[in-house]
């Protein structure tokens, strides 16, 4: 398997961390300093940016696929061509940074496009760091930082000399009004619509729930308010409803999706989520003014100073943001936790030449082929269950999902090829996806926790259950294991069996461009599975 590209990882790579140093110190100290040739603080810029804005921009898209890393490169290319030869693309450039808040002057030299092969270097340079994976939380925070900090350094850069004013961007959209002219509002087709039932213009912020969000509409309809995380809404809508007026809550067609939810606030009302099948309420046509009691008809009331929002019984329910526990058979379970390996995956047989930890829980081993150089392949499981020492000869192996399911799970097996037992030990399995692998002479299983509920972790808003794993076999007592990095041990047949399970939940909303792990909704199981000779044996 291709471990996917995972940007913010380089943005720790001391090559990456150097280039925004230069940056930074470049076009807030020495340009214009007189410390340097203006040529030279010119060309450092240009050259650092070549390594800086291709991997920032794949971190702020979340480029997980070697294709879309190629293309941020290209257009970070194109664009730097751009405003260097054409002064039509230039202006442009400076008028659209400026709309942001960071007004650019950009000064044109057709030699800066010589800088433009530094580009190759950030293409394949910053590869490796990309797929090695990575386990410590505390780096999270760390790429974060990195990554804000490139983007002040990347658009915060050449002030103009004239005080740019912008046009205010995010003002409020105004309805149509019938108080002037007499032109009535029109009627539109919704399921769900507001209806400004108080005396004043309401000013009013709608959040549909975000298209990519998969959602199990049972599950989370059982507590919409503290399930759904603001991070799952669309960016805000902000509308003026005139009084006696109508809005549809989300516009859509029916059948889109099978259910919908917005969040909904205003000054003087706390934030509240609606949330409806798809068919009820039913789609009807709804004239733009006036309360008309139809079934998804949200009534807006009071005052700007204390309004209210009401509708029919299930449509509406308050934000309440409620953290999972922390501890427990019920607490989250960290992305930090999660199993992994570098790629390209050294398939074959090969020797083990040495084994070391690190810092970030991951095994550095160094795997050797007849008289070449040994290759370090990177593997994040726990180290006592990595069962080879330096020395052991080794296969490593594709698995499939066991048989009879038709999920998708990325495993690989790891063997000894010097032990004339039937079955090769030791040996180790890592699993991840929303299945379970393929075990020789081992049978697995899931079982949910229903003492726990679903619950919604606060960095991404997925909402997920944990599950425990089952396992059993011929000439093994049957045992079960929870999360936590739980592990269980089990014996018989003449081995020795542990299982360590990393990550098991059951996930009921998943943002893709946020969550670790499948992006379909069901299982998410991550777990290693180590057969050793018993001792003695």
């Amino acid at each position: 398997m291709a471990y996917p590209l995972q940007p913010s990882r380089a943005l720790l790579h001391p090559a990456w961390l150097t280039s925004l140093g230069v940056l930074a110190l470049n076009d807030h100290l020495l340009k214009g300093a007189d410390l340097l040739p203006a040529a030279l603080t010119g060309k450092l810029s240009d050259v650092a940016g070549m390594l800086v804005a291709p991997l920032l921009l794949a971190a702020l898209l979340r480029v997980r696929r070697f294709g879309s890393w190629v293309a941020c490169h290209l257009a970070v290319g194109a664009v730097f061509a751009a405003i260097q030869i054409s002064p039509a693309a230039a202006d442009a450039w400076s008028v659209a940074m400026g709309a942001l808040g960071f007004p650019w002057v950009i000064t044109r030299d057709l030699g800066d496009l010589g800088v433009l092969p530094i580009l190759a270097l950030s293409l394949w340079g910053f590869v490796p760091a990309m797929r090695r994976p990575a386990r410590a939380n505390a780096r999270r925070s760390a790429e974060l930082g990195a990554a804000t900090a490139g983007l002040l350094c990347c658009v915060a850069t050449s002030s103009p000399d004239e005080e740019w004013d912008p046009e205010p961007l995010d003002e409020p959209q105004d309805l149509p009004s019938d108080d002037e002219g007499g032109q009535e509002l029109p009627a539109f087709d919704a399921d769900v619509y507001l209806s400004n039932a108080t005396a004043q213009d309401q000013v009013l912020r709608i959040r549909a729930l975000r298209a990519d969000v998969a959602i199990d509409c049972e599950t989370v309809a059982e507590s919409p308010g503290t399930l759904l995380r603001s991070s799952l809404f669309e960016p805000a809508q902000t509308w003026t409803l005139p009084a006696n007026t109508n809005i549809p809550v989300v516009d859509h067609l029916g059948g889109e999706r099978p259910c919908y939810a917005a969040w909904i606030e205003a000054d003087g009302l706390l934030p509240i989520i609606a949330m409806w099948r798809d068919g009820d309420p039913w789609m009807s046509r709804v004239e733009g003014q006036g309360q008309l009691g139809l079934p998804g008809e949200l009534l807006l009331r009071g005052s700007a100073e204390a309004l209210t929002l009401d509708g029919r019984d299930g449509l509406l329910h308050p934000m309440r943001e409620v953290d999972p526990p922390v501890e427990g058979s019920c607490a989250t379970q960290p992305d930090g936790d999660r199993v992994g390996w570098s790629t390209p995956v050294p398939w074959g047989a090969a020797t083990v030449a040495a084994v070391e930890s690190g810092v970030d829980g991951c095994l550095a081993i160094d795997l050797a082929r007849g008289a070449d150089q040994p290759d370090t392949w990177y593997l994040c499981v726990p180290a006592r269950s990595f069962p080879f020492v330096a020395g052991d000869e080794v296969e490593l192996r594709l698995v499939g999902s066991a048989p009879g399911q038709t999920t998708f799970v990325d495993a690989i097996e790891i063997v000894a090829l010097d032990d004339d037992l039937p079955q090769a030990l030791p040996s180790m399995i890592i699993s991840a996806g929303n299945g379970l692998p393929s075990t020789s002479g081992l049978e697995l299983g899931t079982l949910p926790l229903y003492s726990c509920e679903a619950s919604s972790e606060p960095v991404c808003g997925t909402v997920e259950r944990p599950v425990s794993l089952v396992l059993g076999g011929e000439g093994l007592p049957a045992a079960e294991v929870e999360a936590a990095r739980g592990t269980v041990q089990v014996a018989g047949e003449g081995r020795l069996v542990d299982v360590t399970l990393m990550h098991a939940q059951e996930r009921f909303v998943v943002d893709p461009e946020c969550a670790m792990g499948p992006v379909e909704l069901g299982l998410d199981l991550e777990l290693v599975v180590t057969q050793r000779a018993p001792l003695g044996g």
